[in-house]
């Protein structure tokens, strides 16, 4: 038995109210008291989410798409230290994160929390790249500048490069970062000239386009 704040003596069932799940509840009063039957709905309103990331001009963008989109909602994130990244905003910019880390890593996870009117929820995004531009150009004169096809941070795991006549010219195929510096599958020096590349992705993805070498 219990008693409601009422001064009503009856029983729930269930007994016990779960505020954690959805549930229905119902109340029946003891015998001889002017009081009806109660029923309490527990409904719980979850912060559903989507997440979506890719590419946004030359910015890498993580973006939560909540499930009502005229909810108020505020937005937590951190990365794997615990440390706060970001703001409250549903939109996390990767790219302008990784310009303060002297040497970052792939991949990256972070934690999102989104909350809205007392409830929360929290989800891992693991990022598998950070930037968005492949570089127009390389130098290879060992001033230090632009001397590598610098790939780093678009998780490349396979180079081909072509000549104009779309001969392949270079090769490589594993983690690439900046790797290639201009020579040929010999290893000396092509000329220089427009050469194109065909990079591939650790999530399958392609991309084309060309580089100019500039000795």
């Amino acid at each position: 038995m219990t008693t409601s704040p009422n001064g009503v003596i009856g029983t729930w069932n269930p007994v016990s109210i779960n505020t954690a799940e959805n549930g229905t509840y119902i109340f029946t009063p003891a015998p001889g008291q002017c009081a009806p039957l109660l029923t309490l709905t527990v409904t719980i309103n979850n912060s559903t989410f989507a997440v979506e990331q890719g590419c946004n001009n030359d910015q890498y963008i993580v973006t939560i798409l909540p499930e009502n989109p005229d909810g108020d909602y505020t937005y937590t994130w951190t990365n794997t230290s615990g440390s706060h990244v970001g703001n409250n905003s549903a939109a996390f910019n990767v790219t302008d994160y990784v310009t303060g880390l002297s040497n970052p890593q792939l991949p990256m996870e972070f934690t999102v929390t989104v909350s809205n009117n007392g409830c929360s929820q929290s989800e891992i995004i693991t990022v598998t790249q950070f930037l968005c531009v492949v570089p127009k150009g390389i130098s290879p004169n060992g001033d230090g500048v632009n001397d590598s096809f610098d790939l780093s941070g678009l998780n490349v795991h396979k180079l081909k490069i072509f000549n104009r006549y779309g001969t392949e010219v270079y090769h490589f195929s594993g983690n690439y970062t900046n790797q290639w510096k201009g020579e040929c599958k010999e290893g000396t020096i092509l000329p220089s000239g427009t050469y194109y590349y065909l990079i591939e992705t650790n999530d399958n993805q392609a991309k084309t386009g060309w580089v100019y070498l500039n000795k």
